[in-house]
């Protein structure tokens, strides 16, 4: 397979592809740091005992999500605008849809048009938003009448401290232990070369 040396330079350091379109460099890691923080949360579910399935576009077809992640006709943001992962437990067959989003701006702003179609498809859906040291989670209509999240100012909205999920505590904190382990300094250092100001995921 050919490896395109401009292309892995700029993912290691931020630099050499001037040339090239930043946006189809950016690409990879984006869904890299995204995927890091799904399946955190999907592994503190499944130990736990709940039954969690991928679910987005970029996680089911994932060359048609790179197909269509530029392409703004209605059609194409229907299919992609859709929860990460179903969230099952057996215990008392409640499905929940979960959205999941990484952030270290210390906070997390709602765009309503990111998520439109939410309120009829996935009204009882709850968003999960991964910091470098905390683990956040509520309903998406709270998301959405909050518009924005400081995480500072927002401990009613650990993890560990919600009552929507029957999780222990020590589960919890063991994978906020794991979120400072994948989402370190050295990384944070690193992607300010990338991307500058960092974004979320």
């Amino acid at each position: 397979m050919e490896v395109n040396e401009p292309k892995t330079l700029y993912l290691a350091t931020g630099k050499g592809i001037s040339e090239y379109n930043k946006k189809d460099y950016l690409m990879p890691f984006s869904l890299t740091v995204g995927r890091i923080a799904e399946s955190l949360i999907q592994e503190l579910f499944l130990l736990e005992g709940y039954q969690t399935y991928k679910y987005g576009l970029e996680n089911t077809y994932q060359y048609l999500y790179k197909q269509l992640k530029y392409n703004n006709t209605s059609a194409a943001k229907s299919l992609r605008k859709s929860p990460d992962l179903i969230l099952y437990d057996p215990t008392n067959e409640q499905l929940n849809y979960a959205e999941v989003k990484f952030s270290s701006t210390g906070h997390f702003i709602f765009k309503e048009t990111q998520f439109e179609n939410y309120e009829q498809s996935y009204p009882e859906g709850y968003f999960f938003l991964v910091t470098p040291t905390n683990l956040y989670c509520l309903p998406f209509e709270e998301m959405r009448k909050r518009k924005k999240v400081v995480f500072e100012k927002c401990e009613d909205l650990l993890l560990i401290n919600s009552k929507h999920f029957d999780l222990r505590e020590k589960s919890i904190e063991h994978f906020e232990k794991f979120v400072s382990v994948f989402y370190n300094d050295e990384f944070l250092k690193q992607n300010s070369k990338i991307h500058g100001t960092y974004r979320n995921y």
